[in-house]
């Protein structure tokens, strides 16, 4: 007899004491990256067929609406994944917040609290696509620090950053790294250990006008520089895309160049798309990456 969850949607039988061994996919996620959600889910199924009963995807919200949780059980059912909602509360009410940034993107600074029960979780922001086998990333060490992640593509030294003279002023280094904060792979011990969490909320109060890129400022000047470089397979810009912005500079031509990153692009394991375009959106421009990303948004939309 085929298993059903609590919503009736059937579900594929897999071994749960396989399951509980795994490192769990972590994402945080408001109404608004529902659909972005599943195009990750579809995208990590296609290219992960071979573990998906050992894949545990967990997603942290405020408040979704039970018709948001059951389009993202409907799909994590039709692809096999094993995938579980947990709600989180966002401590604080003066936090940073802009018209595309809701508390919500501060969801992650919880993950220290939320999972006692687990020794290490790989947080992945919901707009991106996974091309490849994710188990080696899986199995990454943290080298002993808290984390490991990809220095920033377009922002890869604090002198880069838009609050680069405040940063300097407040004693940060300015030509230290500086990392990008949609793929993180914690250690939370490690994390318990430094106060990472904690020194990024106080980060938060303490220092609200240099928290231009919000919780991800906040995690660079926690981690003080210790932490662990991935390869930049695992968090990859569609700068075809990126630099197609009009308005796009990039600052960084001395340490990432632009003609490197694009050559990145086709080698991705994990395409990241930042920024305020996004491809699900009519106004992303165009490039390799975003029909990439709109085969994999089709195939979701097909089967709604």
């Amino acid at each position: 007899m085929t298993p059903t969850d609590s919503s009736g949607l059937r579900t594929r039988a897999r071994p749960m004491q396989s399951r509980t061994g795994s490192t769990p996919i972590v994402c945080a996620i408001d109404s608004r990256f529902v659909l972005p959600l599943c195009v990750l889910m579809e995208s990590l199924a296609d290219a992960n067929a071979h573990v998906l009963d050992v894949m545990r995807v967990i997603v942290l919200h405020e408040d979704l609406s039970p018709e948001s949780i059951e389009r993202l059980r409907f799909h994590a059912t039709r692809l096999g994944l094993h995938l579980e909602l947990r709600r989180a509360e966002v401590a604080g009410q003066d936090l940073p917040v802009s018209s595309r940034i809701t508390k919500a993107t501060y969801l992650r600074l919880r993950i220290g609290d939320m999972f006692p029960d687990e020794q290490r979780v790989l947080y992945v922001d919901a707009d991106m696509v996974v091309l490849s086998d994710i188990e080696p990333l899986l199995a990454q060490s943290t080298g002993g620090h808290p984390l490991a992640a990809v220095v920033d593509p377009t922002g890869p030294r604090f002198r880069y950053r838009e609050a680069s003279e405040r940063w300097r002023k407040l004693g940060v280094p300015v030509d230290r790294e500086y990392f990008n904060a949609g793929l993180i792979l914690f250690d939370l011990q490690a994390c318990a250990d430094t106060d990472l969490f904690e020194r990024a909320d106080e980060f938060l109060v303490r220092y609200p006008e240099l928290a231009v890129h919000h919780d991800q400022d906040a995690l660079n000047w926690a981690a003080d520089g210790g932490w662990e470089r991935l390869n930049p397979r695992w968090n990859t810009f569609p700068m075809s895309t990126i630099a197609a912005r009009p308005d796009y500079v990039h600052r960084a031509e001395s340490v990432q160049p632009l003609r490197s990153l694009l050559q990145d692009e086709s080698r991705a394991s994990i395409l990241h798309f930042s920024g305020r375009h996004k491809p699900w959106q009519d106004n992303c421009p165009d490039g390799p990456s975003l029909r990439l990303y709109r085969r994999y948004l089709h195939r979701v939309v097909a089967h709604e």
